[in-house]
């Protein structure tokens, strides 16, 4: 993420608002954009469309697109072909502005009429303080004018042109429906330079002249790429070979600029579709807005959905075919930030919070009431302070919620976290730590969540303090312990009143067996022999959570013995079959408790029928 320094200056007053309504069609905007098939030839610039289209003298001026069809990028690969309608012939023979650079048949193409203008030149117009721009059925092609200057080179992998470019507020961009009212970006690619260039779509840039909310409504933003989502993960620009992959250049919506930026915006209703890059993303740091994103949908991207740097609130939105559902860096926020009621599938991670900063409050976090179903983490943090998630469901994926170095943005560590009331289904680990150093995380309540299925209930290599688990069940056929053996902290400390599966523990003569609080608190031996020995483990006395408590369990049918630490004094315990000690953490050993009456025998038994 490119950051530009800047600095905030609030949200607007609000103030009497004067309206005007406008139309993209009365400033030559034409949603016409289709897609068809062609032929090329190698060096020439004449192409033959399918019969199927048939194009007119009318159509001479607009664009093409062709893919696959333009100057080579390697000896196995060719770039894209971005050129205008120079003269039609026999409605199918076009002629363009530049020759291909390939011989091939079916060749996919975009043509439309070029819209960028027509929408500048509107948005230029809106001289009210709360214009409306309406935005009627048809497929508006939106493409930088970069894409047809020679001349135009690109210094580096952000530097990327826009198709419009917004730098008033005070607009309220109207569709008749997402599924009608489409904006169409450039799916085409070539390289300026040596980087690969598609271009943003609208440019929010800063300084904005008119402060007031930048609304956009019912419609949908779509990438021009036939295929978003490709997952190469590979952490940089799109390969320059052949233009695959994450284009830090294809964006829907980017802010840019000193500030002030746009204090509000709102998306309703909208739709994000087939991006290489963030659909939405801020290039722009140390200032902050707030934006809405109400009953949208995210679909097929290489990237993030989300990635604006603003506090915001998202809800009733749906993510899916996407790298992240959400990137955000919480340093810069002034406000709390929501993310509820949303559905979030298909996606390597959902929902990603990093930088947290040492030197500026960070506001709350709350994520509600929402479906995470990843194949990797369904939210890390890399760091996160005050973050509450609760009442969300987690189907699948590695992890449910965890720390990584991988991702860490910032300068803090991860704090004051409450996870409650979460279901989680069949999702190896709900709780994960493998972030330390500047990436640990410390004060975090685990809270009357349950687990379903999942092959560990909290895990972890990282370093961690003050992680309490209360009230949490974990069932199914698979059901997960907390697991501390490898955290460089603080042991995870566990309640009676969670609901955990025993840890079991079977001798191992002559060496006595450990039994040790990393593995929780409740401890089930199953002695092989009446001479099997079994030790409290108190050799790491610095990562045992102060108070914590052992409840030991001789499950099997032979009577051992329990040591209660090393060189502390105390005698071993006898432990006949089925008997229960209670163990305490108190100024540096393991006390014996007050000994766990055995349940009573069971009553009022009877045969249940047969099925």
């Amino acid at each position: 993420m490119t950051l530009f320094i800047g600095i905030s200056l609030g949200l607007p007053v609000s103030t009497p608002a004067q309206s005007s309504t406008l139309n993209v069609t009365n400033f030559g905007a034409r949603g016409d954009a289709f897609e068809t098939f062609a032929d090329t030839v190698q060096g020439s610039a004449m192409i033959h469309l399918l019969p199927t289209n048939q194009l007119s003298t009318a159509d001479v001026g607009k664009l093409t697109l062709l893919f696959g069809a333009g100057p080579a990028a390697s000896s196995t690969n060719q770039q894209d072909l971005v050129a205008q309608i120079l003269s039609v012939a026999q409605g199918t023979n076009i002629t363009l502005s530049a020759p291909a650079g390939i011989t091939a048949s079916q060749v996919l193409v975009t043509c439309g009429t070029q819209n960028a203008d027509a929408f500048q030149q509107c948005i230029n117009a809106c001289t009210e303080t709360n214009a409306v721009i309406q935005v009627p059925p048809g497929r508006y092609l939106l493409v930088p004018p970069v894409m047809l200057d020679t001349h135009f080179v690109m210094a580096g992998a952000g530097d990327a042109r826009p198709a419009v470019v917004l730098q008033t507020g005070g607009i309220h961009f109207l569709g008749a429906d997402s599924s009608m009212s489409v904006l169409l970006g450039c799916g085409a690619w070539q390289l300026k330079g040596s980087w690969v260039h598609r271009g943003w779509m609208f440019e929010c840039l800063g300084p904005v002249k008119n402060n007031a909310p930048l609304i956009f409504e019912n419609l949908t933003f779509d990438g021009g790429v036939q295929q978003g989502r490709q997952a190469f993960y590979n952490g940089g620009p799109a390969r320059t070979s052949d233009g695959a992959g994450w284009d830090v250049t294809h964006d829907a919506v980017v802010d840019i600029g000193a500030p002030p930026l746009h204090a509000v915006k709102q998306f309703i209703n909208c739709t994000f579709t087939h991006w290489r890059g963030e659909m939405v993303k801020s290039v722009a740091s140390l200032m902050d807005g707030y934006i809405e994103m109400t009953n949208c949908a995210f679909l097929d991207g290489e990237a993030s959905g989300f990635n604006f740097n603003f506090t915001h609130r998202i809800t009733g939105c749906t993510f899916s075919n996407l790298d992240m559902a959400l990137e955000f860096y919480v340093g810069y926020m002034t406000g709390p930030s929501v993310f509820e009621n949303s559905t979030v599938t298909n996606v390597h991670n959902a929902i990603v919070l990093v930088g947290a900063l040492t030197n500026h409050p960070t506001p709350s976090y709350t994520i509600s009431g929402n479906t995470f179903a990843p194949s990797g983490a369904g939210l890390l943090m890399g760091p996160a302070r005050n973050v509450t998630i609760s009442s969300n469901q987690f189907f699948g994926g590695n992890i449910g919620i965890g720390t990584d170095d991988y991702a860490y943005q910032g300068s803090g560590i991860n704090s004051n976290i409450v996870i409650l009331a979460n279901v989680f289904q069949n999702t190896g680990t709900p709780f994960n730590v493998a972030g330390d150093g500047t990436d640990s995380i410390v004060n975090v309540t685990i809270t009357a969540n349950q687990a379903w299925n999942c092959g560990r209930f909290a895990d972890g290599y990282g370093w961690s303090s003050n992680v309490v688990f209360r009230s949490n069940r974990s069932g199914g056929l698979h059901a997960g312990l907390l697991y501390s053996q490898q955290l460089l902290g603080q042991w995870f400390m566990d309640d009676a009143s969670n609901i955990f599966p025993w840890f079991t523990v079977y001798d191992t003569p002559p060496t006595p067996a450990p039994v040790t609080y990393a593995n929780g608190m409740h401890q089930r031996l199953f002695p092989s022999a009446t001479n099997s020995l079994f030790v409290i483990d108190a050799t790491h006395p610095q990562q045992i959570p102060p108070g914590a408590t052992l409840i030991i369990n001789n499950g099997g049918t032979k009577t051992c013995s329990l040591l209660s630490g090393v060189s502390n004094g105390i005698a071993p315990a006898l432990m006949p079959a089925g008997k229960t000690l209670l163990y305490v953490w108190q100024n540096g050993v393991w006390q014996p408790g007050a000994n766990l009456p055995q349940p009573p025998p069971p009553q009022n038994l009877r045969i249940l029928d047969a099925p």
